[in-house]
Formats: C-alpha cells, sequence, structure tokens
C-alpha cells in the first residue's frame, strides 16, 4: 500500500518539515507587526528589526532548499525504478516454461500469471509477448513511465505547498486522513515501492 511507501513518506515529511519553518518565520513576522499594533515599538524599530531577520529572505531559502531535498528523492525514485524495469535474465522465473514449451494458455490464464509476476518487469515482457504472439492482446503492468508520472504528480504537489501552505493544498498534505485519501489514487501506480530497494 503506497501510505507505507518510504520515499513517498520521506518527501511528504521534508514538506512538513519546510511548512514549519515557514510558520516559524511568519510567526516573527507577526508577533513584530502586534508590537507595532499595539504601540510597543514604532513602524520605523519594526522595519528595522524585519531588515534585521530579513524573513522573506529566510522563507525563500528555506523553500528553495526543501524543495531541493524533496526533488533529490524524487530523482533517486525515478533512478530506482528505471533500474527496475531495466530487463534481467536473473529476473526469469520458472514460470517462463509455460511459455516457451507453448503450453495452450488462455488470456485469463496468462492474466494471473501476470499479476503473480506484476513486479517482476522482465516477466512482465515475456508474458506480454507471448500475448501478442498469440493474439490476446496487451496483458501489461504498470510501466516505469506511468510510476514516474504518478511520482511527478505527487512530488509537484509536495513542493507546490511550499509556496501555498494556507489553502487547499496545504490542508491536504498536513492533514494525514487528506493526505492518505489524495496519495491512495496512486496506490496501483506505485504501491509500497517493495518492488524497488527503499534504500535512499
Amino acid at each position: 500500500m503506497i501510505r507505507n511507501n518510504s520515499y513517498i513518506k520521506d518527501m511528504r515529511s521534508k514538506a512538513l518539515k519546510g511548512i514549519e519553518k515557514k510558520h516559524l518565520f511568519l510567526g516573527e513576522k507577526e508577533k513584530i507587526e502586534l508590537q507595532v499594533k499595539e504601540q510597543k515599538i514604532t513602524r520605523l524599530v519594526a522595519n528595522q528589526k524585519l531588515e534585521e531577520l530579513d524573513i522573506d529572505y529566510g522563507i525563500k531559502s528555506m523553500i528553495n532548499e526543501t524543495i531541493k531535498d524533496i526533488t533529490k528523492i524524487n530523482n533517486i525514485y525515478i533512478e530506482k525504478i528505471k533500474d527496475w524495469d531495466k530487463p534481467s535474465g536473473e529476473n526469469i522465473h520458472s514460470d517462463v516454461k509455460l511459455l516457451e514449451e507453448h503450453y495452450p494458455m488462455t488470456k485469463q490464464e496468462l492474466q494471473e500469471l501476470g499479476l503473480k509476476h506484476k513486479n517482476n518487469m522482465t516477466m512482465q515482457r515475456i508474458i506480454n509477448k507471448y500475448s501478442l504472439d498469440h493474439n490476446m492482446g496487451y496483458i501489461g503492468s504498470i510501466t516505469s513511465d506511468e510510476k514516474i508520472k504518478a511520482l511527478n504528480e505527487i512530488t509537484a504537489t509536495l513542493t507546490g505547498v511550499l509556496n501555498n501552505s494556507d489553502g487547499y493544498i496545504g490542508n491536504m498534505v498536513v492533514d494525514i486522513e487528506y493526505w492518505n485519501d489524495y496519495i491512495d489514487n496512486f496506490n496501483v501506480t506505485l504501491g509500497d515501492g517493495s518492488e524497488i530497494s527503499n534504500e535512499i
């Protein structure tokens, strides 16, 4: 299940830390503005304090750094997906004998075999070739391109929320229930990532 995907968890964790830091910066700015409103300090003193803190630059730097961290995890995951998608003789399962020995398989049997090997792209290719050669159409599972597209969509959501953490998307990323509802849409495509090494 995608909720257990360590890459997605790590990227969300980075985004949440970024949102928290942004709110700390904005909290400092609000404290200074409140002091002006309560006439505890003058606007001139407030502007000097704001200039010293350079809150806008701090927020911008933090956002850029957080986006860089999230993008790094995204890029590592993409490389793992590409590695997973490379054909390998080591991944050929003994079930391939069913296809080589021309055992007459039905489309349903091929689909079941495809499900059994859904995380093995080498076997997926062999099963699909057999299926297409026997005019049964494409059996297929999720491709690396589909996985990368889904991953990039989640990454864009997480990096976008750093600039607009107060809107709907901000709430969706922060609230675990909303977040789970959102990422569940990608469960079929990305899953828990178990077919790919989870070492970052």
